[in-house]
């Protein structure tokens, strides 16, 4: 019996793993590793505390609490001890800890774990983990290992956060710029084109985007008037690392001939 319930622990774990790992939003993948750790190991309450830029920790998904506990739970993470050099992360009076706020809520006689979160030498959280009855050897092991898995999935989901804000800002400040952009895949397709480049050309965004540029953008030469090949997206030129600049005149659709300088820089 014990070595059947073994191995749909070892079996749990590596389901949950690649759910983790596959989970790029913050919430739902803390959501996923506390109701994972509660289930793995019939939990009645859990939480996760995460890391704040200042040092403290904050409660960022629980399990089996209402909203007016949570405040209760705050002796778990006060004053959490950093990594030591041995790496073996311990919380102090972690079971007066649990005493205080089994108390708070109005429990008793349960028993519980701290799980901490580590990535590359660096602690981003804990996961607790409470039940009425003792956690054994086989059940603290596989939390163990559930709580590394647990880690490299909430640093890839922040990760990812912080790359979605940046590129947030990054399209506002195109979108918003007062000179004409436009961003060009490797097969010279136009992936982006802003505000400011739709009303020198008369183009919407919508129409342009996935278009390859020299359907969009051409140049025509200011002698002869007429267009110019080499005036139109120099895409091998930038392959080799150069900043090229043009000028020509470009006629709208409502022939409006405007003069365009043009600079292709290669990201």
């Amino acid at each position: 019996m014990l070595e059947d319930y073994q191995l749909w622990q070892r079996d749990y774990l590596l389901r949950i793993s690649r759910a983790m790992t596959s989970q790029l939003d913050l919430r739902a993948v803390l959501r996923l590793i506390l109701e994972s750790a509660i289930e793995l190991v019939g939990g009645k309450i859990g939480l996760i505390v995460l890391d704040e830029p200042d040092g403290s920790y904050k409660v960022q998904a629980s399990y089996g609490l209402s909203a007016r506990m949570i405040p209760l739970v705050k002796p778990f993470f006060d004053d959490l001890p950093g990594l030591s050099e041995s790496q073996e992360f311990n919380i102090p009076d972690l079971e007066r800890r649990l005493q205080l706020v089994m108390r708070a809520i109005g429990l008793s006689l349960y028993q519980g774990v701290a799980l901490p979160m580590i990535v590359r030498d660096t602690l981003v959280g804990v996961i607790y983990v409470l039940r009425p009855s003792a956690f054994t050897f086989a059940d603290r092991r596989a939390l163990s290992a559930f709580a590394g898995q647990a880690a490299i999935a909430v640093q890839n989901a922040r990760l990812y956060q912080q790359v979605s804000r940046e590129k947030q800002r990054l399209d506002a400040v195109l979108e918003n710029s007062g000179d004409g952009v436009m961003l060009l895949d490797p097969e010279s397709k136009i992936t982006v084109f802003n505000r400011a480049l739709a009303i020198m050309t008369g183009i919407p965004p919508e129409q342009a985007i996935g278009r390859p540029c020299d359907e969009i953008l051409v140049l025509h030469d200011p002698n002869t008037r007429e267009p110019a090949a080499e005036l139109t997206c120099p895409l091998e030129r930038c392959r080799d690392g150069e900043q090229i600049q043009l000028q020509g005149d470009y006629v709208r659709k409502d022939d409006i001939r405007v003069t365009l300088g043009v600079t292709y820089s290669p990201l």
